[in-house]
């Protein structure tokens, strides 16, 4: 008769890393990892379906799915990180980037326990970190560490807007903070520029040349969010028509509203707001959009 492994460990956690090392009681298979990297994981059912219903539903429904069960999204060491929380192992964060992509795992299995996990361990605190848990917090709506985010925004804001990493955000990560009521600053030409270096990191990433029509590809919706009636006449044409970004039709009827006081009408389509953000108490903004208040 062959001899079976034996659970080691004189605590819960320690025998329950050793279930997980050695397969005992294991009754489904996993091939987890692209082309490039898969293995094969050994797991339990009854500790999965307790952890998350997306379990339960794969084995005990009639959408039961054909094992081994290939997870080609997540990397190995995530979903083996993933299952010592499942079984109740001892274990811990060892980067930002893991932390991101165990929040991919437990949205996708919807463990709130590892989300919730993953969520304190991001929260933000000060400029350096604060793109990661902007970008986890708009990925799966958890409100709490965006506000958070957004704080650290908004109390820092000449900062952020003068940081060269703003270049590596996401474009969500940007629409955000250009498009509501975050950057406490004087002038809008230093939202204008960082947006333009976000832009032109984008070109340069996909080979594309620096030009007016790229970048404003580049910049999508962002572009209707950047207040250009907010800016002084000279520092609009210095800084903004030079890039090419607007159309000669949208640069002239800027400039026109700007040199005349607001008597010619404004460009359809861009930014109605007048108003600098320092002054955003004087407006109330939505995310739908603006309304001038003045």
């Amino acid at each position: 008769m062959e001899e079976r492994d034996s659970i080691t460990g004189s605590t819960m956690e320690e025998r329950a890393q050793s279930l997980l090392d050695t397969g005992l009681g294991s009754d489904c298979k996993f091939v987890v990892g692209d082309d490039k990297n898969k293995v094969i994981i050994d797991a339990s059912k009854a500790f999965l379906i307790r952890a998350s219903p997306v379990f339960e539903r794969m084995f005990f429904s009639q959408f039961q799915v054909t094992e081994p069960i290939e997870v080609p999204d997540i990397e190995p060491d995530v979903f083996k990180t993933m299952l010592r929380f499942i079984y109740g192992c001892k274990w811990s964060f060892e980067s930002n980037d893991q932390a991101v992509k165990l929040c991919y795992a437990a949205n996708k299995y919807m463990i709130a326990e590892l989300l919730a996990r993953c969520e304190e361990y991001l929260w933000p605190n000060n400029v350096e970190n604060v793109w990661t848990a902007l970008l986890v917090a708009n990925l799966y709506s958890l409100e709490k560490l965006r506000n958070a985010a957004i704080q650290i925004i908004h109390d820092n804001s000449y900062a952020i807007v003068e940081n060269p990493d703003v270049a590596n955000i996401t474009q969500n990560c940007l629409l955000t903070i250009v498009k509501g009521r975050i950057l406490r600053i004087h002038t809008e030409v230093l939202v204008f520029r960082m947006c333009v270096q976000w832009a032109t990191a984008r070109c340069e990433e996909k080979g594309l040349a620096v030009n007016g029509h790229h970048l404003r590809s580049e910049l999508g919706e962002i572009l209707k969010y950047i207040r250009f009636l907010a800016m002084e006449p000279e520092e609009f044409v210095l800084e903004v028509v030079r890039t090419g970004i607007l159309i000669a039709e949208e640069s002239l009827s800027i400039l026109s509203f700007l040199v005349t006081g607001g008597k010619t009408p404004p460009p359809f389509g861009l930014c109605p707001v007048k108003t600098t953000r320092i002054n955003d108490y004087y407006l109330e903004v939505t995310y739908d959009g603006y309304i001038d208040a003045s």
